[in-house]
C-alpha cells in the first residue's frame, strides 16, 4: 500500500469520512507497517478503534453468515497490506513460503492485443500503450493516430441494403476493398488479446471494454443508423457503456459445450461478462446501473448493483455478490472465493500463457480461498499456494505440473 494510498485513508479516517473496510485496512497496515507509520503523522487512538471497527464491519449479521464476510475482508487487507495471501478450503490461514516450486520461472501477462479491420488487415497494438480508440482514425488514448480509416466508416454509411443496386455498385467500385460487408452495411472489426495479454478499447459510441486474456471482440466500424450498439463476446471484458437512450447496447456471447448463447441488453451501466468456451457457465455481474440478461429457451432476469447472473444449460440463477471481486483482475488481483482447484488453474494458464497438467490422484475440486497478485511470476502464485502442503507444482518450459 503507498504512502498516498495511506495518507488519502488518513485523512478520511480523520474526518470521520472513512467506511468501515477503510477502517480496517488503515488498522491492518497500522500493525504491520511500523516503519511507514513512524514517518508519517497517525492518528494515536487507532489501535483502541480496531473493536469497535470490527463490529461495524459484521454488523448485525448471524454468526453462520459471518465467514464469507470475513473472507472478503480478509482478502481486501491481505492483498493491498501484504500483497499475497491464500487458505484452503479448510479455512486454516495461510503464510507465504519459499517452497521450490522450478528453476525456471514464468513472468506474468501485460498490455498487448490485435485489432482486425473490416479489410482483412491486422494490427499489433502497442503494449506500452493503455488502449485504442475506434473512430474516424484510429488512435491511442493518449492521442497518437495509428491509422487513417474514415474511408471504411464513409463507405459503411453510404452503402445501405435499401439502396438500388447501381448505387451499392458505385460505392463498391470506388472502394473495392470493402467488397466484403459493404451491401449489408455490418464491416466488423475484431479486438483481440492472446494468453496473457489484456487491453483496453474504446468503442465508436465512446463505450470503454477492458478486455481479460484470451479474449476476443466483434463490433461494427461505427454504431450509426443501427437499430442498437451490438457487440459479440468470447471470453472476459469488463463494459463502461456510455448512456444513449435511442440505442441500447448489447453484448452477445456464443454458445458453449455447457452453456447456452446469451445476450445482456443496457442502457449505460458498468457490468463484467466471463464467458470462457471451457468454463462451465457465464457470468455476468453488474457494479452499477441495470442489465437484463437472457437466453433463448432459458428466460431472461434483470440484475441489480451487487447481483449476479449465472447462466448454465440449466437456466440462469441470480446471485448477490461482491461485485468488486469480479474485475479484481483488471485492477490487478487473482481473487478466488471458494473455487475449485482446476478453475483457478484454468485462470492461471491464461494469464502465465501456460499449459497445466495433473498428476494422477490429484484432488482438481479442492476448493480454495484467496487473493493473489497477477503481477507476480508465476512461481510467487504457486508457492503461495503450494504452501497448504497438499498440492505441489512444477514449472517445466510453459508447462505447469500439479503434483500431490
Amino acid at each position: 500500500m503507498t504512502k498516498t494510498g495511506i495518507k488519502a485513508l488518513i485523512d478520511k479516517y480523520q474526518n470521520g469520512n472513512a467506511s468501515a473496510e477503510e477502517r480496517g485496512l488503515l488498522e491492518s497496515w497500522y500493525n504491520q507497517d511500523v516503519r511507514q507509520r513512524n514517518e508519517m503523522d497517525f492518528p494515536e487512538d487507532l489501535w483502541q478503534r480496531q473493536e469497535e471497527s470490527l463490529k461495524m464491519i459484521l454488523g448485525k449479521e448471524k454468526t453462520r453468515s459471518l465467514w464469507p464476510r470475513i473472507v472478503a475482508i480478509a482478502a481486501a487487507v491481505a492483498a493491498i497490506v501484504f500483497g499475497i495471501w491464500f487458505f484452503t478450503g479448510e479455512r486454516e490461514v495461510l503464510k507465504q513460503v519459499q517452497d521450490d516450486v522450478a528453476v525456471n520461472d514464468i513472468a506474468p501477462g501485460k498490455n498487448g492485443a490485435t485489432l482486425t479491420l473490416s479489410t482483412g488487415e491486422v494490427i499489433t497494438l502497442d503494449g506500452t500503450k493503455n488502449g485504442v480508440i475506434i473512430g474516424d482514425e484510429l488512435k491511442y488514448s493518449d492521442g497518437e493516430i495509428l491509422k487513417q480509416v474514415q474511408d471504411d466508416v464513409h463507405i459503411q454509411d453510404d452503402v445501405h441494403p435499401q439502396d438500388d443496386v447501381h448505387t451499392q455498385d458505385d460505392a463498391i467500385a470506388r472502394h473495392p476493398e470493402l467488397v466484403s460487408g459493404s451491401r449489408t452495411n455490418d464491416a466488423k472489426y475484431t479486438a483481440a488479446t492472446a494468453k496473457g495479454q489484456t487491453y483496453m478499447v474504446i468503442l465508436p459510441d465512446g463505450s470503454k471494454v477492458w478486455l481479460n486474456a484470451a479474449s476476443t471482440l466483434k463490433f461494427p466500424s461505427s454504431f450509426s443508423r443501427k437499430v442498437s450498439r451490438t457487440v459479440e463476446l468470447a471470453g472476459e471484458a469488463y463494459f463502461e457503456i456510455s448512456k444513449n437512450k435511442s440505442q441500447a447496447f448489447v453484448v452477445k456471447t456464443k454458445k458453449g459445450d455447457r452453456f447456452p448463447e446469451q445476450e445482456i441488453k443496457v442502457l449505460g451501466t458498468h457490468f463484467n461478462v466471463s464467458a470462457y468456451e471451457d468454463e462451465a457457465t457465464v457470468r455476468t455481474t453488474l457494479l452499477e446501473g441495470s442489465v437484463d440478461v437472457g437466453s433463448v429457451g432459458v428466460g431472461r432476469s434483470r440484475l441489480k448493483p451487487e447481483q449476479q447472473a449465472v447462466l448454465s444449460r440449466n437456466g440462469i440463477k441470480v446471485q448477490a455478490v461482491r461485485a468488486e471481486d469480479a474485475i479484481a483482475w483488471k485492477e490487478g488481483l487473482f481473487i478466488f472465493e471458494d473455487e475449485p482447484l482446476e478453475q483457478i488453474m484454468r485462470r492461471i494458464a491464461r494469464w502465465y500463457n501456460v499449459e497445466v497438467v495433473y498428476d494422477d490422484g490429484v484432488d482438481r475440486s479442492k476448493r480454495y480461498w484467496g487473493s493473489v497478485s497477477r503481477y507476480e511470476q508465476v512461481s510467487g502464485v504457486l508457492d503461495i499456494m503450494q504452501s497448504t502442503r497438499n498440492i505441489h507444482f512444477k514449472v517445466e518450459g510453459r508447462r505447469i505440473r500439479v503434483m500431490k
